[in-house]
């Protein structure tokens, strides 16, 4: 497996796993001022990580799984794995979300780089 040599930027991107707030969408009604507070939030974590992530995946070919370059974070030690998969799994749950509601596709796009699912 091919390694992400930009370290540095590695690091900023992973910033995305540790400031994200896992969205509660079955509950988001419980609290609803907070959660639009966290949602705004982590659009803004998404758009600046993706910047990051952008200068990274020049290292790698088109064909290479935008997870594979992803999951590095981990293998470098920014994140622990239990955080990478939670806030993943999170991601995973709003873009479904996202594509049933119609969301901007803008966000749809942006989730689904950070997924790697296509089609939810």
């Amino acid at each position: 497996m091919q390694k992400v040599k930009d370290l540095d930027t590695l690091k900023k991107f992973s910033t995305l796993y540790k400031d994200y707030k896992i969205l509660d969408f079955d509950n988001s009604n419980k609290n609803l001022e907070q959660f639009k507070k966290n949602f705004e939030n982590n659009q803004k974590i998404i758009l600046s990580s993706l910047m990051h992530l952008d200068k990274i995946i020049n290292e790698f070919d088109e064909t290479t799984p935008t997870t594979q370059v992803t999951f590095q974070v981990i293998t470098e030690n920014f994140v622990t794995k239990k955080r990478y998969v939670e806030v993943q799994l999170n991601l995973k749950r709003w873009q479904q979300i996202a594509k049933t509601t119609d969301a901007s596709p803008r966000l749809q796009k942006m989730l689904m780089i950070l997924t790697g699912f296509r089609d939810p």
